[in-house]
């Protein structure tokens, strides 16, 4: 805790020796691996002394920055992938006694397996809710493969996180089919209808909450698919535009998260300390909104 205040961290990749040894059993298209494995992985290899941290070691040190818990998750798109993913974000919340909330890994372009995949995860291992990625399969925000995915989380009572790319960086988190921009999603009139979703869009969206108002002006109604949005604040954004994004979204909206193994926590904690906020504010963003979103905490005033 840091100063009595419970911290959860949004955002905790799975990475296991498995995975990072093995990119085909979790992924389908080979541009997929390539862009993992020659990118991703380099990158992460590069900021930890040439070698790819796993989560382990994260959980292991979590209490250096005063993390309490984490919400946990893998990325895969094949059937097998995400089975075994989804049996070790299980079986890490278990050893971990309550600390951990893991959420299901579905195999996206497989609409009828994904259902299945989501049901069984939440039903049976009791995750708390499902990770897309979707251009790592090659798909676009909109596609009918993820509209099918977030119904049936909202059927399911659990909500989705979604990468976003960053919209001001060339080429960012694009992977094959291009990148997951969350206005694509939110123009889409079925998303701004679907009852009950509740989406995490990661990144701050990809930095869509800093053009949150010009994008209102040109389409009004996309106020109404804002409604089903929380914005999460990884993997590390200056307290400048953390002052911005709290002048657009409320902190009811925001979520404290990491990234790992892109970073530890720290810097975001760093910088919403520096925010001087109100302290249930503060209590919120650290770990309050996002055990609501997933069922462990009182609802916020005005939220259903």
């Amino acid at each position: 805790m840091l100063d009595g205040t419970l911290v959860v961290d949004s955002h905790v990749h799975v990475w296991t020796p498995d995975f990072i040894d093995h990119l085909d059993r979790y992924f389908s298209l080979s541009s997929t691996r390539e862009f993992l494995s020659r990118r991703v992985f380099a990158n992460v290899a590069a900021m930890n002394g040439g070698r790819v941290p796993f989560t382990d070691e994260y959980l292991a040190r979590m209490g250096d920055h005063g993390i309490d818990g984490a919400v946990v998750f893998g990325l895969a798109d094949t059937v097998d992938g995400c089975r075994r993913l989804n049996e070790d974000v299980a079986a890490l919340c278990e050893r971990h006694n309550g600390r951990l909330h893991g959420l299901a890994s579905v195999p996206l372009p497989n609409t009828d397996a994904a259902a299945v995949e989501l049901r069984r995860a939440v039903r049976d291992q009791h995750l708390k809710g499902v990770k897309i990625y979707p251009s790592l399969s090659g798909l676009r925000m909109g596609a009918p493969q993820v509209r099918a995915v977030l119904e049936e989380a909202a059927a399911l009572g659990v909500p989705a996180i979604t990468d976003c790319s960053f919209i001001c960086w060339p080429g960012s988190g694009n992977g094959p089919g291009g990148g997951n921009i969350l206005a694509e999603l939110l123009a889409t009139p079925w998303f701004r209808t679907l009852d009950g979703v509740r989406l995490i869009a990661a990144h701050l969206g990809g930095g869509l909450v800093f053009f949150r108002d010009l994008l209102l002006m040109f389409d009004p109604g996309m106020a109404e698919a804002l409604e089903r949005v929380w914005f999460d604040l990884s993997p590390t954004f200056p307290e400048s535009m953390v002052r911005a994004a709290l002048q657009v979204v409320p902190p009811s909206r925001l979520l404290f998260g990491s990234d790992f193994p892109f970073t530890d926590g720290g810097p975001n904690l760093a910088t919403l300390a520096a925010l001087d906020l109100p302290p249930a504010d503060r209590a919120a963003i650290l770990g309050g909104n996002v055990l609501r979103l997933l069922g462990l905490g009182p609802a916020a005033a005005g939220e259903a």
